[in-house]
Order: C-alpha cells, then sequence, then structure tokens
C-alpha cells in the first residue's frame, strides 16, 4: 500500500462504493513555488466496501469495523500480510510478532 497525499485534512468518507479511513496521518511541509511553505498531510487510504456506515464519528465507526481495519492496515498498524507475518516470525522472533499482534489489536479495539 502507498502513501497518497492531501493539501487537506484527511477525512472518513465515501468513494466509489467504497469507504476510505486514512490512517498514519503524517503532517509535513512542502515548498511552494512562490518561496513559501505549504501544509500537506501524508495517510494511507484504507478502502473499505461501504455498507451504509455511519461516518459520523470515526472512532465509533472503527470499533464496528475493527476487523477490517486490523487485516487491512498497513504494517505496523495492520497485521500485514500473510507472507509478511511470516517474514516477520522468521527474521524477528515469535514473541516479535506476537507484540506486533498485541499491538495491531490495541490500534483497533473490538467493541
Amino acid at each position: 500500500m502507498k502513501r497518497t497525499q492531501s493539501k487537506q485534512y484527511p477525512e472518513l468518507r465515501r468513494l466509489r462504493g467504497k469507504i476510505i479511513y486514512p490512517v498514519d496521518i503524517q503532517e509535513v511541509s512542502i515548498e511552494a513555488e512562490d518561496g513559501g511553505t505549504e501544509t500537506h498531510y501524508n495517510f494511507f487510504a484504507v478502502e473499505l466496501p461501504d455498507h451504509g456506515d455511519d461516518l459520523s464519528d470515526k472512532t465509533a465507526f472503527a470499533k464496528k469495523r475493527y476487523a477490517e481495519l486490523r487485516r487491512l492496515s498497513p504494517l505496523p498498524h495492520g497485521y500485514g500480510s500473510r507472507d509478511e507475518q511470516l517474514e516477520m516470525q522468521q527474521e524477528q522472533g515469535f514473541s516479535t510478532w506476537q507484540d506486533h499482534c498485541s499491538n495491531v489489536k490495541a490500534n483497533w479495539p473490538k467493541q
């Protein structure tokens, strides 16, 4: 998953039958053409199927859709692919992978 950049602060929104959930939002300063600086935002745009959920409360939405956010968010915010998890276990050890899973569960708690 690649980072996306926006001039506006990214919000939870609907787009073409999907819900875009911004993850790991980082504020960056970009040099503008006039020599000044502009604030931009880098983030991962996690795409979820739109089931008609209420998007007015981002926290409530995340608690309702926590399983998908855990699965679809990029490392280290989500579990990562099976290959990435196996690589983590083999290269960094099983306890590191267990700690990673605990952190993901803390990032995206159940209801």
